[in-house]
């Protein structure tokens, strides 16, 4: 597996905690293709109609879940993609353009502080 991936994504309901942990085989002959290797379903505590009212609680239950999980997967992991919906939760498409420093070179971090 020393060209897989592995991807952590978090599900956090009013009801549910849900985390599942996949390896991406990303060799030229996988095709990225994705294998769960790790899954948790626990209780949700401290979310009540999609708002976090208990942050400890919330934590807490996110824990177990993460670490059941991770102990299924046999991973340890550091990142990991979150969803947490609600109606208070809102995305906002925008569009920037910025001259970059220098044309012929690479874009760099200064250059992406500025957008």
């Amino acid at each position: 597996m020393a060209k897989d991936r592995i991807v952590c994504g978090i599900d956090v309901g009013s009801s549910k905690i849900a985390t599942l942990i996949a390896s991406v085989d990303e060799s030229p002959s996988g095709g990225g293709k994705i294998n769960l290797i790790g899954v948790s379903s626990t209780p949700s505590k401290g979310v009540k109609k999609t708002q976090v009212v208990d942050i400890e609680e919330a934590i807490g239950a996110i824990t177990e879940s993460v670490e059941a999980a991770e102990r299924m997967a046999g991973y340890s992991i550091s990142q990991a993609f979150i969803s947490l919906g609600g109606p208070q939760v809102e995305s906002v498409n925008q569009h920037a353009v910025v001259a970059v420093s220098e044309p012929d070179e690479e874009i760099k971090e200064s250059d992406v502080k500025r957008v």
